[in-house]
């Protein structure tokens, strides 16, 4: 990553001496630079300079907090400032910003996020949102709210959603929602060879601490 935002930063004061009048393709193609090379400091420093940022400027820049995982939880007011701005969100917008909710567990803030795309902006969710959201509540130890969303799903849920459900018993060590998330995905893939391994750390966590308990009596 150093590498390529050396090339960026290159290309950027290239474009500064050589005094090349920029437009807003120009700021806008810096943002994306700045951003898929994991500096959205760089990325929001470009932006500030835009006079009127489009709607796709403004996904770029969320975009580019969205893909660091050193961003600051607060970069969420990117998308506040662009609804002021008079931008509607799409389904990209909505992916930045679940991003950024799962690697500061915001998981208020992630469902509120999945609630407002489909019923403001009608907006049907793809399989990348849910898997977002589900990580979120998940990883906060919010697994029953990630199972009440299923039952609003406009879909079945993937493997995908039902590993993570799964996993998240390893910490709640719930035995018993661990076989039944572990049977919906033996439905889906008999031969889902990481479910396997997920399920059995599972119970053989389990088995370690009842184990331990009994010793120590």
């Amino acid at each position: 990553i150093n590498a390529e935002y050396g090339e960026a930063r290159q290309l950027h004061n290239t474009i500064f001496e050589r005094q090349i009048p920029k437009d807003s393709k120009m700021e806008t193609a810096l943002v994306d630079m700045y951003g898929r090379r994991g500096s959205p400091e760089e990325a929001q420093h470009v932006f500030d300079q835009i006079a009127n940022p489009s709607a796709i400027t403004w996904n770029l820049l969320l975009s580019s907090y969205g893909n660091s995982r050193q961003t600051d939880p607060k970069a969420i007011e990117i998308y506040d400032r662009m609804l002021a701005a008079g931008h509607k969100p799409d389904r990209l917008t909505f992916i930045s910003l679940l991003r950024i909710c799962n690697q500061h567990k915001l998981a208020k803030q992630a469902v509120e996020y999945l609630n407002q795309m489909q019923t403001v902006y009608q907006i049907k969710p793809e399989p990348t949102h849910y898997v977002l959201v589900f990580r979120t509540l998940c990883y906060s130890g919010q697994t029953e709210e990630a199972e009440k969303i299923i039952e609003s799903m406009n879909s079945p849920p993937t493997i995908g959603l039902w590993v993570i459900l799964l996993k998240s018993c390893f910490r709640s060590r719930n035995q018993e929602k661990a076989k039944y998330f572990y049977d919906k995905i033996k439905e889906l893939d008999p031969n889902h060879q990481k479910a396997e391994e997920i399920y059995q750390k599972i119970i053989n966590s389990n088995t370690k601490g009842s184990q331990q308990t009994v010793d120590k009596h």
